[in-house]
């Protein structure tokens, strides 16, 4: 497998109102921008569809990205989720989003124009 230039990590609790369009969000913004990624969703024992929704849209999206995934059976909190999609990232570039910010600050994910890494996602505020 080539080397990828990004990981995402997508931390998951109860997002089912909002994963959906955050996903087509993502992957938009990401293939706009001239990297290799994978995105890695760990969602942390949520009570909603949340686990089911992430499993169908790996299926939907997979031809598109690479995608992994991660179900915690119990809820160890974000610091731990972030930290375990961290740790089997294996792209060049390794960063995380927490799901609730698109419930708080809809449309900040958008292509940026940076010294460090042009084109890659970012989260403006």
């Amino acid at each position: 497998m080539p080397p990828l230039d990004l990981s995402l990590v997508l931390a998951c609790y109860n997002e089912e109102p909002l994963l959906v369009h955050s996903m087509r969000e993502i992957v938009n913004t990401l293939e706009a921008s001239r990297f290799t990624y994978e995105l890695i969703f760990v969602d942390d024992g949520s009570r909603d569809r949340t686990r089911e929704l992430i499993a169908e849209l790996a299926e939907t999206y997979g031809s598109r990205a690479q995608i992994r995934t991660i179900f915690h059976e119990r809820n160890v909190g974000r610091g731990g989720t972030v930290q375990d999609g961290l740790l089997t990232s294996r792209g060049e570039i390794a960063g995380f989003i927490a799901m609730w910010i698109s419930r708080s600050m809809p449309g900040t994910l958008s292509p940026a124009s940076s010294e460090f890494a042009p084109g890659l996602p970012y989260r403006a505020g």
